[in-house]
């Protein structure tokens, strides 16, 4: 049988409450564990996948200073406009 997603869903609480109700199963990131509890168990799988992260805030009023100064820590400078304190990346 092929795997066939039905649902996506966003928020692990609404996830892990549907996987509790037992409307299926899902497949989560391992930094997820310390939200499973005891009625719950995670299958580590094979295999290794990597993803990337981003970090988003609003587009027409200021970032907040914590918000700048951890894009300035993670971020390469050319993804910054000159004089900007908004990331320069497209909008999706």
């Amino acid at each position: 049988m092929a795997f066939a997603p039905i649902h996506r869903i966003r928020q692990l609480g609404t996830l892990f409450a549907m996987v509790r109700a037992g409307v299926g199963v899902s497949i989560v990131p391992g930094s997820a564990a310390g939200m499973v509890g005891p009625d719950m168990v995670l299958v580590p799988l094979r295999g290794c996948t990597r993803r990337s992260l981003v970090l988003t805030g609003p587009l027409h009023r200021p970032w907040r200073p914590a918000a700048i100064a951890l894009l300035r820590a993670t971020s390469p400078v050319d993804r910054w406009p000159v004089g900007q304190d908004k990331p320069g990346w497209a909008r999706h």
